[in-house]
């Protein structure tokens, strides 16, 4: 174990965090990129259960949304909004989500976290709404209005599949109404196309 430790400090001393944590959650290289629609849709597939809620999947409209979304928004966040109370809540991707899940499903919610930063999740929302900044590119399902959830996420693709794996249970909150993606990968040469 010693050793392990040793080595891994070793490793880490010659490179960086960045990288350290890239091939720790099996993410690819942080520069913005785009996959064509069909392939953003698959990566986002296992978010996806039968008609139990509606799900929607965003894209950055253009080159300059990429930058102010980047700005403004943060990579990988998820905010979990409850439609009766209008309360926000903030989960932490690298957190054991499941729990937290778990304990909102049985309303231990009591000291649980609140939104601290109201206004990222507003410039989220805000940036999901403007035509000028992303693009709808898949919805499924019905929203109904009668049930309690709405989950906001903003992920990238280049973060890797294990990091979608931890965020996946969000999608066993109960009474989900609708789950909106705010894909945030990007490639400034497709803008320089348009």
């Amino acid at each position: 174990m010693v050793k392990k430790i040793i080595l891994f400090l070793i490793i880490s001393s010659f490179s960086s965090c960045e990288t350290v944590k890239r091939t720790y959650f099996g993410m690819e290289k942080t520069e913005i990129t785009i996959k064509p629609d069909t392939e953003v849709i698959e990566y986002y597939r296992p978010f996806l259960k039968d008609n139990e809620y509606a799900l929607k999947i965003y894209t950055l409209s253009n080159y300059d949304a990429a930058g102010k979304a980047l700005s403004n928004i943060g990579v990988p966040k998820i905010f979990i909004k409850n439609r009766k109370t209008n309360v926000i809540y903030q989960l932490d991707c690298f957190e054991d989500i499941q729990d937290n899940i778990q304990d909102i499903n049985n309303n231990v919610i009591d000291g649980y976290i609140t939104l601290k930063n109201e206004q990222e999740f507003k410039n989220l929302e805000a940036f999901i709404n403007a035509a000028q900044s992303s693009k709808m590119i898949f919805f499924s399902g019905e929203n109904n209005t009668m049930k309690t959830w709405d989950i906001y996420i903003s992920y990238a693709t280049f973060l890797g599949k294990k990091l979608r794996k931890l965020t996946l249970p969000v999608t066993e909150l109960n009474d989900i109404n609708e789950i909106i993606i705010l894909n945030l990968s990007f490639n400034k040469s497709a803008a320089e196309i348009n």
